[in-house]
Formats: structure tokens, C-alpha cells, sequence
């Protein structure tokens, strides 16, 4: 049998066509359906033949609360034939994964509403025009036949699993590497071009804004940020004594290590340092613990192991500006700190605790750099 050629193996336009509407499908099995789950579900029907799952990618709309789809090949689409065959199907949007009984729109009255969607969405009308159908209702209900829309009904019945996110994983192992290169480069980029503390500041703040706030804002939309700092188990409870114990040790220890340079601090560096500490303590743990402990329940190695290893090694960026004086002691400390917290953050199955013990060991260490930078751009 003849090899194909690598030009031969270039997908033809048709080919790429079907290649990027599998896209969506991916990004679900990543956990990323967010990205594209306003305009794509994923619908999942039973094989006419097979009996088995079969998942499809698909453009939707939605109009006064219900979700519309529109079959460009008409009855001939397979997802259509299974659905003839089987109308129970499962739909996932952003909205996460229903259970509906999937019909076809054929009364006036539905198609009337149809044709008030297609109208308002410049997608659809550009759709619709292009295939020669009518501008105007009596047009639209005249050529009803040549056209296939379909729409959801809620259901007790038993439908198909929904997708999975079995790679969630992936991101997972991504977004630490993602992170220390990016903000790596800022502060890198920033101290050629700034001086050290406002680079330092300008580094931080890309830190904050996107990674740790736009990063878990954007998984967890639906929820809000807010629900990353709400407990799903009690941490003062018999059965996490380990954990509350250990939260007191974490800050404790950090009174003990901070706590007399900070009685002796001045007042303006602790006024600055209270709220700074308290952004930096409340916005990693959003994203090393709340992200990662909801993203992976049940999965001590991405809500533990990972995030406290991508946690200390994010200190190396920083650190191109103002390095510590034992710079791989202090990433050891800091992984250390990311596992204590981890495993509170795990217990709990949230940031709570860890972003107030976090917040207070920061004011504590008078916020390392963060005060000093702010403040000498006032004392220039």
C-alpha cells in the first residue's frame, strides 16, 4: 500500500471544516467548555445503530430561555437521524449538562419564534439569507419544509452520560509552567525598561490581575470568585483536627518568625503592608488552593501536590529583581508553605482559611518587597 505524502495528508477545506467544529469537543474533555459554551454544546445522542454515545459539537442559540439548533444538512445530519430514533439526548452549555427530549419545531406557532431568533441573530439571518429562505414570516412558514430546527424540553427520562473532562489534567500540569514564563518575562521585560520597584510593583500586578483573579474568574464563572472562599467541609471539626492543627502551626510559626520586626516596624510600612499583604495573601490563594481544590475534588495530587509546586516555583520570577539571600532555601520554604496550605485547602474544599492565615503571615513579614517598593517610589 502506497504511503501518503505529508501533502497528501493536509486536510482539504472540507476536512478542516469538520476538524474545527471537533474543537469544542476537546475543549470540554479539558474542562475549558467555558471558553466556547455560549455559542457550542456539546450534545450527546445514542447511536441509531450502535447504541452507543455518540457526541456532537454543535452551534446554538438561545431565545426567551430556550436553546435552539440549526441542522444545515436538514434530516440527513446523523445527529438528527439519532435523535429521530431516540429523542432522550444529553446537551452541555456553559450552563453545565442537561437531560432533555430533543423534537424537531413544526407548529406555526414555534416556528414563529424561531423565525424571531433567526432574525435577531446577524449569524442566523446571514444564514438564512444565503440558503434563499424568506425575509419575512409568511416567506419563513411558506418554505418550512426545506429547513430543520430543532429545541430542548426538560426530562425525567434517563439520557446518555455527558462528556467528560477526562483531560482536565492537562491544563492542570499547564497553567504553573504558563505562569512562571509569563510572569518571568514581565518582570524581566519591566526591569530593562523601569526602575527596580516599579517593575517589581508592574510584575505583581500582572501576577494578580491575571492569573490569579481573570484565571479562576473565568473557570468559575457560573459560581463567582466568591464561592472559592466558602467551605464545603468545617475546618474546626473532629474530623479535621490534622488540618485546623495544622493552620495554627503555619501561623504560629509565622508570629514567631515575623512578629518582632513587626512591633518594631514603622507605622507607615505596616499601614502599607496590611493591605498589600492581604491582595497578594487572598489573590494566590484564589488561584493556588481555591482553583485547583475545585477544579480537582477527590484528587490530592492537583489539589495538593501540583498547585504547591507551581506555587514555589512562581517565587524565581520576583526574584530576578530582588533576590533573596538563598534563593533555593526559600523556594524550598515556600513549597513547604504550599503543601500545609494545600492539604487545609483539600480538607475544606476551599481558600478560606488559607487565604486569611496567607494574608496575616504576609502583614506579618511586612508584605517582603511589596511595602519597600511601594514605598520608595514616593521617596525619590
Amino acid at each position: 500500500m502506497k504511503q501518503k505524502t505529508w501533502l497528501e495528508n493536509i486536510p482539504y477545506p472540507k476536512d478542516l471544516f469538520k476538524w474545527l467544529y471537533k474543537t469544542p469537543i476537546l475543549l470540554y474533555r479539558l474542562g475549558l467548555g467555558f471558553l466556547v459554551g455560549r455559542l457550542f454544546m456539546i450534545m450527546t445522542t445514542v447511536g441509531r445503530k450502535s447504541g452507543r454515545p455518540r457526541r456532537t459539537a454543535i452551534e446554538f442559540h438561545e431565545y426567551k430561555g430556550r436553546q435552539y439548533v440549526f441542522s444545515a444538512w436538514g434530516t440527513k445530519a446523523d445527529w438528527y437521524r439519532n435523535i429521530e430514533a431516540n429523542p432522550h439526548v444529553t446537551i452541555q452549555t456553559w450552563r453545565g449538562a442537561e437531560s432533555v427530549l430533543a423534537r424537531r419545531i413544526t407548529s406555526d406557532a414555534e416556528l414563529a419564534e424561531a423565525f424571531a431568533f433567526a432574525m435577531a441573530n446577524p449569524s442566523m439571518r446571514s444564514v438564512m439569507k444565503s440558503a434563499g429562505f424568506g425575509q419575512t414570516l409568511e416567506q419563513f412558514l411558506a418554505q418550512k419544509e426545506r429547513f430543520t430546527f430543532v429545541t430542548f424540553d426538560p426530562t425525567d427520562h434517563s439520557t446518555p452520560e455527558p462528556l467528560r473532562s477526562d483531560l482536565a489534567w492537562v491544563w492542570g500540569l499547564l497553567l504553573p509552567l504558563a505562569l512562571i514564563a509569563t510572569t518571568g518575562l514581565v518582570f524581566r521585560v519591566a526591569s530593562q525598561w523601569l526602575e527596580k520597584d516599579t517593575a517589581y510593583l508592574l510584575g505583581f500586578a500582572f501576577y494578580w490581575l491575571f492569573w490569579c483573579l481573570l484565571v479562576p474568574e473565568l473557570v468559575f464563572k457560573k459560581q463567582g470568585l466568591g464561592s472559592l472562599l466558602k467551605d464545603q467541609k468545617p475546618l474546626f471539626t473532629r474530623g479535621n483536627w490534622l488540618a485546623g492543627l495544622l493552620l495554627l502551626i503555619v501561623t504560629a510559626t509565622a508570629l514567631a518568625m515575623y512578629g518582632r520586626d513587626f512591633i518594631c516596624a514603622p507605622l507607615l510600612m505596616i499601614a502599607l503592608a496590611i493591605p498589600l499583604a492581604t491582595i497578594n495573601g487572598v489573590c494566590e490563594e484564589l488561584l493556588w488552593r481555591g482553583l485547583y481544590v475545585r477544579a480537582f475534588p477527590g484528587n490530592p495530587w492537583f489539589g495538593v501536590i501540583v498547585p504547591a509546586t507551581g506555587f514555589a516555583l512562581w517565587h524565581f520570577a520576583p526574584q530576578t529583581i530582588y533576590p533573596a539571600e538563598n534563593q533555593l532555601g526559600f523556594t524550598l520554604s515556600t513549597l513547604f508553605l504550599g503543601l500545609a496550605y494545600g492539604f487545609i485547602a483539600y480538607r475544606t474544599g476551599s481558600a478560606k482559611w488559607t487565604a486569611v492565615s496567607h494574608s496575616l503571615s504576609g502583614i506579618l513579614a511586612l508584605s517582603g518587597m511589596l511595602a519597600p517598593s511601594f514605598l520608595a517610589l514616593f521617596y525619590r
